[in-house]
C-alpha cells in the first residue's frame, strides 16, 4: 500500500526506492516491468529500457510492457538502423527472444505429426522423428547463440576502444539506450560486435547486461 501511495503521489524517486527494498515480493519479470515503467516516468529512458527488456527476458509478455517499451524507445532518439549484414541482423533478431519462443515450433510440429499418423497409419517412424528432429533445429540454433553472445544496453554513454584499455584511444561513444550485441568480456570489459558502426570494447559497468 505505502508503495502504491507514493506512486499515486507522484514521488518517484520514493517509489522507486520503495520497489527496490520490495523486491523479493514480485515475481522477476513484474518487477523489472515496473521499475522500467517508473524509470521512464522519471525520464531516465535508458535504465527504463534496460528494466523493460530485462522485464521481457524473464517472461513478462504484458501488452503494458510492449507498449511501455515502445514509448521508450521513441524517447530515446538512437541512430536509425543502418545496413548490417544479415548475418549480424539474425543473430541480434534471434537473441532478443527467450528460447521458450523457438520450443513452439516443434510443440506444433510434434501435434501435427501426431495427428497425421493417426490418420495416415502408414506413416513411418523414421520420417515422424526425422522430421520432428529438423524442428528442433531453431532451438538448438537459439541454445548455441545464447552460450556465445551476450547483448546489453549502454547506460552511461560509454566510450568505444580498440582494445579493452584506456590506454588505446576511444574512437565513438555508445548512445545512451543503445542495445548491443556483445561477444566476450574480459577484465571488465565487454567486446561489441553490433552494431557494427559501435565494434569494439567498453567498460562492462557502463553497460545493463541482460
Amino acid at each position: 500500500m505505502s508503495l502504491e501511495s507514493s506512486y499515486f503521489a507522484g514521488d518517484v524517486n520514493v517509489t522507486i526506492k520503495k520497489l527496490l527494498e520490495l523486491k523479493d515480493h514480485f515475481s522477476d519479470g513484474l518487477y523489472f516491468y515496473n521499475l522500467g515503467t517508473l524509470y521512464a516516468k522519471k525520464g531516465d529512458f535508458a535504465l527504463a529500457r534496460y528494466h523493460l527488456e530485462k522485464s521481457f527476458r524473464e517472461g513478462f509478455y504484458s501488452p503494458r510492457m510492449f507498449h511501455n517499451l515502445k514509448y521508450v524507445e521513441e524517447h530515446l532518439n538512437l541512430r536509425q538502423e543502418r545496413d548490417h549484414s544479415f548475418y549480424e541482423k539474425l543473430i541480434f533478431k534471434s537473441i532478443e527472444y527467450p528460447p521458450i519462443f523457438f520450443l513452439l515450433l516443434p510443440l506444433v510440429v510434434a501435434l501435427l505429426l501426431f495427428i497425421a499418423k493417426k490418420l495416415f497409419k502408414e506413416l513411418s517412424v523414421i520420417l515422424y522423428f526425422s522430421i520432428l528432429s529438423l524442428a528442433f533445429i531453431p532451438l538448438l540454433f537459439i541454445f548455441a547463440l545464447n552460450s556465445y553472445f551476450n547483448t546489453g544496453v549502454a547506460l552511461n554513454g560509454p566510450a568505444v576502444y580498440d582494445a579493452p584499455s584506456e590506454i588505446y584511444p576511444s574512437r565513438i561513444n555508445l548512445l545512451n539506450g543503445e542495445k548491443v550485441l556483445i561477444v566476450r568480456n574480459k577484465n571488465g570489459w565487454s567486446e561489441i560486435i553490433y552494431p557494427s558502426e559501435f565494434s569494439g570494447w567498453v567498460k562492462s559497468k557502463d553497460l545493463g547486461i541482460l
